[in-house]
C-alpha cells in the first residue's frame, strides 16, 4: 500500500513535470541561459573592442557629369537576317513600306510517287492579334518561280538580295486576315506536283498583303511550335489519307520607309531595321584615378514619341561593350551572347535610365579599353518596332543624353 501512495504522488509530480519541461519551455530556458554568458562575457571583454569615432567617414564620394558635348553618337543601320525569327510579317504602315513573309515546303518523302489522286491541299498558318487594326489585311499567297536561280536560303538571305522582278509571280489563294486564328487556305493541287518537279528549282511561295489600306499583321513561324504546314489529303487504296508536311524555310522581309533611317538628330534602335546605336563617353577626360570605385553611373536617354513606334509592347534593349572596328564595321551584328545590360522598355515609357556602373568601371579602370557602346534590340524574335531617341546634336537641348557618375574611394 506504502509502495503505491509513493508511486502515485511520484508520478504527479513526474506529469507535472513533463508539463513543464516541454520542448518549447526548454528552448526558452536555454536561449535564456546564452543570453547571460554573453552579456557577462561582453561586459568583462567591454574595454578591448574598438570603437568607431562617429564624426570619421572612411571613404569619400565624388560626382562627375558628362554632357552631350562629352558624348559622342551614331546610329548604324544594318540589313538584318530574318531566317531566325519567330514570326513572319505582312503588311505595311507608316513605318513599314512593305513586308512580305517567304515559305518554302521541301520534305515530301511521306507522300507516294506518283501522287495521282490529290483530293485537297490546304497551308494552315496562325495568325496571331494584328500589329495594326486599321483595316482587315488582305493576304495573296504567290507562288514563285524562277528557271535557273538557286533557291533562297533563310540563313543567309537579306531584304537587299532579294528582288521580286527576279522571279514569275502566280496568284494561287487569297484569304483575309483580320484576328488572331488558324487560317486554312485551299491550294491548287498542282502545286505538289510542280514541286515535286525536279526540273523545277523549289522557291515555295510568297504571302503578300493585297490591299492597299495600311494594315500589318504577323504568323507564327517554324521557328515556333505552332509552324506553317501543308495539309494534303489523297487516296490510297480507296481510303481517305491526310498527311501534314512542314515548313522546311521561310523568312520574313521588312523594308523600312527610306524617312525612318533619316531623322536628324535621332538616334534608332530596331531589331526589324537592324539599327544599332553607338555611344562613346569621354570619361577619361574627367576621370583619371584608376582606383575610384564606380557606386553608380546613370545614362539618361529621352525617346522622341513621333519617330518611336512599339506596337503596344514593351521592348527589350541591351547594352554591350565595342571593340576597336566595331564603330566603323558597316557590317557589326552585336554578340548576343555577351552584354552588360538588359532593360526592358515599357509602352508607356518616354525616357529611360540605363545604369552602367559596371560598364564605366571597365573603361576608368582600364579593364577594356574605350571604344564605346552599342545599344541594341534582340535579333531573335524580331520585331518592326523603332526606338527613336534623341541624339547629341538634338534640336531640343533639353533631351540630349547625359551621363551622371558617382564615385568612391577610401581614405
Amino acid at each position: 500500500m506504502k509502495s503505491s501512495v509513493w508511486w502515485s504522488k511520484f508520478n504527479s509530480h513526474n506529469r507535472l513535470a513533463r508539463r513543464l519541461c516541454t520542448p518549447l519551455t526548454a528552448a526558452l530556458f536555454g536561449w535564456l541561459g546564452w543570453v547571460l554568458i554573453c552579456s557577462f562575457w561582453l561586459e568583462r571583454c567591454e574595454e578591448k573592442l574598438p570603437l568607431l569615432p562617429l564624426d570619421t567617414v572612411p571613404v569619400a564620394f565624388g560626382t562627375f557629369s558628362i554632357d552631350y558635348m562629352q558624348i559622342e553618337d551614331t546610329t548604324r543601320i544594318v540589313s538584318p537576317h530574318m531566317g531566325g525569327s519567330s514570326y513572319l510579317y505582312v503588311g505595311h504602315d507608316e513605318n513599314i513600306e512593305e513586308a512580305w513573309s517567304l515559305l518554302r515546303f521541301d520534305n515530301f518523302s511521306a507522300l507516294p510517287d506518283p501522287l495521282d489522286s490529290i483530293e485537297s491541299l490546304r497551308l494552315q498558318i496562325y495568325a496571331l492579334v494584328p500589329l495594326t487594326n486599321d483595316t482587315t489585311l488582305e493576304v495573296s499567297v504567290l507562288l514563285l518561280d524562277a528557271p535557273g536561280l538557286a533557291r533562297w536560303d533563310e540563313d543567309s538571305l537579306k531584304l537587299e538580295d532579294f528582288d521580286f522582278s527576279a522571279y514569275q509571280l502566280t496568284e494561287i489563294a487569297r484569304f483575309n486576315c483580320a484576328a488572331q486564328d488558324t487560317y486554312s487556305i485551299d491550294l491548287p493541287d498542282t502545286v505538289i506536283r510542280h514541286w515535286r518537279n525536279t526540273n523545277n528549282a523549289n522557291h515555295g511561295i510568297v504571302l503578300r498583303q493585297s490591299n492597299t489600306s495600311p494594315s500589318l499583321g504577323y504568323f507564327y513561324s517554324g521557328e515556333t511550335n505552332m509552324p506553317p504546314f501543308l495539309e494534303v489529303t489523297y487516296q490510297a487504296s480507296g481510303v481517305a489519307v491526310t498527311k501534314a508536311i512542314a515548313v522546311s524555310a521561310d523568312i520574313a522581309l521588312l523594308k523600312y520607309r527610306s524617312s525612318v533611317a533619316n531623322v536628324s538628330g535621332r538616334n534608332l534602335i530596331s531589331g526589324g531595321l537592324a539599327g544599332y546605336t553607338f555611344m562613346k563617353f569621354k570619361v577619361e577626360d574627367l576621370i583619371t584615378d584608376p582606383n575610384l570605385f564606380i557606386a553608380s553611373a546613370q545614362l539618361h536617354l529621352s525617346l522622341d514619341t513621333n519617330l518611336t513606334r512599339r506596337y503596344s509592347r514593351s521592348q527589350i534593349i541591351y547594352l554591350s561593350l565595342l571593340d576597336s572596328s566595331d564603330w566603323n564595321d558597316p557590317a557589326y551584328a552585336p554578340n548576343t551572347s555577351s552584354y552588360d545590360l538588359r532593360q526592358t522598355i515599357t509602352t508607356t515609357d518616354t525616357a529611360v535610365v540605363l545604369k552602367i556602373p559596371i560598364t564605366i568601371q571597365r573603361f576608368t579602370s582600364s579593364y577594356h579599353k574605350n571604344f564605346g557602346v552599342a545599344l541594341w534590340a534582340s535579333p531573335s524574335n524580331v520585331s518592326p518596332a523603332l526606338l527613336g531617341f534623341h541624339a547629341a546634336n538634338s534640336e531640343q537641348v533639353q533631351y540630349r543624353p547625359h551621363l551622371e557618375i558617382l564615385v568612391m574611394k577610401e581614405e
